[in-house]
């Protein structure tokens, strides 16, 4: 099977991301260690709990005139890891408009 391919060592079940308004909420179902990366960043983050998705960069709020359709999607990878097991897959999460 596929879990057998690395000598018997089992992988992380994938994590599950919900969402609470702009929040992700992320876990996983052995509550393995969870690292999460917000837009395809290089560098994963610890995940310790829910992460705010609208600090989008809200400087250059002088055009924005209502909610902007423009806005860029804002997507999370997150993967969990068990010591001693390989990573789970990479669940993404994009945000759900408002």
């Amino acid at each position: 099977g596929k879990f057998l391919d690395a000598g018997n060592i089992p992988q992380t079940p994938p994590v599950e991301i919900t969402w609470q308004g702009h929040r992700a909420v992320v876990t996983s179902p052995i509550d393995a260690s969870i690292g999460y990366r917000l837009n395809g960043e290089s560098s994963w983050q610890l995940y310790t709990g829910p992460v705010a998705t609208n600090a989008a960069k809200s400087t250059s709020t002088k055009a924005s005139t209502g909610p902007s359709t423009n806005a860029p999607t804002i997507k999370i990878e997150a993967k969990s890891v068990r010591y001693g097991w390989q990573a789970s897959e990479v669940v993404t999460g994009q945000r759900p408009r408002d």
